[in-house]
């Protein structure tokens, strides 16, 4: 559908109620919870000169939930982020690094530690494949 160029959209501007159960979440005639929830994500994923595999992945996440009276309590909003981030790199299907970061943010952490760092890293391989296995195995059956 196309709009006549000559047109302009107009905004309205509305002033809420009192009574409104979004005007004011402490008013006893309101009551409700309201989620927020967003999550985003970025991979990588490549193959260098046949043998080199490197990929890669960005998380974020945001989620907020605010309760509105409930049986007459004052609670406050719920809010947690987190960034996670994982990279890792394959040698002919072979051998492989990896590594991980995550990052979270909550109010249920302690008053300036708010944000936890949580690292990891991890040195699989498969053994089948592997040169040193077979010699390995040789060595030990002799």
């Amino acid at each position: 559908m196309l709009r006549d160029a000559t047109k302009t959209a107009r905004l309205r501007r509305k002033k809420m109620k009192d009574e409104s159960p979004l005007s004011n979440p402490s008013n006893n005639g309101t009551n409700g919870v309201k989620k927020i929830y967003l999550e985003a994500a970025l991979d990588y994923n490549r193959t260098f000169n046949k043998v080199h595999n490197v990929t890669g992945t960005l998380l974020y996440m945001q989620k907020e939930t605010q309760w509105q009276n409930r049986k007459d309590l004052q609670l406050l909003p719920y809010r947690k982020q987190s960034v996670v981030a994982r990279a890792t790199y394959g040698y002919d299907n072979r051998y492989m690094i990896e590594a991980s970061a995550g990052m979270t943010g909550s109010e249920n952490f302690s008053d300036g530690n708010r944000w936890g760092i949580f690292p990891a890293v991890g040195w699989p391989g498969t053994s089948a494949t592997s040169d040193l296995w077979k010699e390995s195995a040789t060595t030990s059956a002799n």
